[in-house]
């Protein structure tokens, strides 16, 4: 942490012992050290200023803003406790991107648990991680300790009438799209037009149905080492005529 402040040991001890105070900027460089989320962030600038407070009164009104943030954060922690399922409002936020579902998934991968890593995975910038992870934890989906996402219990599921389907799966073909310019051979793709009779087309159905439900299952009993992605689509071509054409 020292090296990191880019001052001796001995000051950092006296920090720790309540001697001296971090100044502002280096309270901003403990944050990056620590890897704080962007509310711990906050809330550790907070300190540092009621800590810093030049008066009885200033460092009073600090006391009762650090007061108000902890009322607010154990109410969040008892409702997550409870929580089963996200609210219409999460919900929204959830599906705007991939990279939600993303995130939330990857912390079930060790190797991918620490957010550097991660971001690095993902190919994102670390503040926009940390704006994902902090919606995960509210919303009681990740924990973060020490720099890592943990996964929770909890997870999310839509039904076939959620107004967020569409919305989901568009991200995920958006994704496939994308990473069709850097396929490799290890990846597959593949996409087809064929003109068949109704029997055939559900058998074929029931067929591809079965085969993932038994691919899941095998997906579910192994190890989390890797993030894939699964697409699958088969639906009669015929559209709807446009009214009035």
């Amino acid at each position: 942490m020292a090296k990191h402040l880019g001052v001796q040991a001995s000051f950092v001890s006296q920090i720790l012992n309540e001697k001296l105070c971090l100044s502002l900027e280096q309270a901003e460089l403990t944050n990056a050290f620590l890897n704080h989320s962007l509310e711990e962030s906050d809330f550790f600038i907070l300190l540092t200023n009621r800590d810093r407070a030049g008066s009885r009164a200033l460092r009073l009104r600090f006391d009762q803003q650090i007061s108000s943030i902890r009322m607010r954060r154990q109410e969040v922690v008892e409702r997550i406790g409870k929580k089963t399922e996200l609210s219409p409002q999460a919900q929204s936020i959830y599906y705007s991107s991939w990279l939600y579902p993303a995130v939330h998934v990857a912390a079930t991968v060790s190797s991918l648990r620490p957010l550097d890593k991660l971001a690095n995975y993902l190919n994102i910038e670390r503040e926009k991680l940390l704006e994902i992870v902090e919606f995960l934890q509210k919303s009681g989906l990740v924990h973060l300790n020490a720099g890592q996402i943990q996964p929770t219990q909890n997870w999310v599921r839509l039904d076939r009438s959620s107004p967020f389907v569409s919305q989901m799966h568009r991200n995920w073909r958006d994704v496939s799209i994308r990473h069709l310019e850097k396929a490799t051979a290890q990846d597959l793709h593949f996409s087809g037009i064929y003109s068949t009779d109704g029997k055939t087309a559900q058998a074929f159905k029931d067929l591809l149905l079965d085969q993932l439900k038994t691919g899941l299952k095998d997906i579910e009993k192994s190890k989390e080492e890797d993030l894939y992605v699964l697409g699958l689509d088969f639906f009669q071509l015929k559209t709807k005529p446009v009214s009035g054409v």
